[in-house]
């Protein structure tokens, strides 16, 4: 309901309807009179805090708030955008699952068209930021260890043959380097890496056994060419080495025989007599000739263990 009534005004006393709705100043008969009453009584200005950034400034008008105008564009901007975002989210969410396949078919051209600026610049961002981006990934793996483990294994489950398809494809064109870089990390870290090799072929036995005899059966041809080649290419160079680490492990290697034919007895003899059915002519083909080879020593031998026995 408005209220009128007639008074005078407060700077030049002259009586005039007040209609209160109607006007900004209402104790006041015109603009004029109001700017030259507040010029006569200017409002005191105060030291204030600003509420966005928290610095103490002085007003220059008696309705200031805020220390600039971008404090107050943030403060007002963000309690607009409490009431938008989620109003946003909801829009994003309905539009993600009506458009689901358009958007991961548009995703997957755009990085096909852009994949080579994509990886440049992905390269020179972890170049750059290699310490914390690895920092990162080790607390986050550590946190989320059967998480982690779980989701690698699936999606290695479900991309297998892209994987080794892209892992053979990377191979052939970076061989040279890719066998540089392994000589050099195990040089340097050769003592830690055996280690660990160790105590993981003793706590997953079993199974690394099993998955190298499915391995072995599968490409058995292959292997046994690739390594009778590979024996004749460095025939010298392998004997040496392994003489030198028989000679340097010889007592945990002797222990680790002897557990394992306690362990698998029966298993060793029964592939022992397959080995031998298989191969009976060539086996005694080279022990002849091995006996033609040593026959004094082995005489010699077999006269001191008489010798001994009697």
């Amino acid at each position: 309901m408005e209220t009128s009534a007639i008074i005078s005004c407060i700077q030049c006393g002259k009586h005039f309807l007040r209609i209160a709705r109607k006007r900004a100043h209402p104790n006041y008969c015109s603009y004029k009179c109001y700017s030259t009453w507040l010029k006569e009584n200017p409002p005191q200005l105060r030291d204030l805090q600003c509420p966005a950034c928290g610095k103490t400034f002085t007003q220059n008008t008696h309705r200031q708030k805020f220390c600039t105008n971008v404090c107050r564009s943030k403060t007002y901007d963000a309690k607009r955008n409490i009431l938008r975002r989620g109003k946003r989210r909801e829009i994003s969410r309905i539009y993600r699952e009506k458009n689901l396949e358009r958007l991961r078919e548009k995703s997957r051209e755009h990085y096909a068209a852009n994949r080579d600026s994509r990886c440049k610049k992905q390269h020179q961002y972890f170049i750059a930021n290699r310490e914390q981006i690895n920092a990162k990934k080790r607390e986050y793996n550590t946190l989320n260890r059967e998480k982690v483990n779980e989701r690698n294994r699936e999606y290695r489950a479900k991309n297998r043959e892209r994987l080794l398809k892209q892992q053979r494809e990377h191979y052939a064109i970076n061989r040279e380097r890719i066998r540089e870089k392994s000589r050099e990390h195990y040089a340097q870290n050769r003592e830690r890496i055996i280690k660990k090799n160790r105590e993981y072929e003793i706590a997953n036995r079993e199974r690394a056994c099993e998955r190298k005899r499915k391995y072995y059966a599968a490409n058995r041809e292959r292997l046994c060419k690739k390594r009778r080649e590979y024996q004749a290419a460095n025939r010298e160079r392998f004997h040496e080495k392994n003489r030198k680490y028989y000679a340097a492990n010889r007592e945990h290697i002797l222990a680790e025989k002897r557990e394992y034919a306690a362990a698998n007895r029966e298993r060793l003899r029964e592939k022992d007599r397959e080995y031998y059915a298989q191969n009976r002519e060539h086996l005694l083909k080279r022990q002849r000739e091995r006996y033609a080879q040593n026959r004094e020593q082995i005489s010699a031998r077999r006269h001191e263990k008489l010798a001994k026995a009697s």
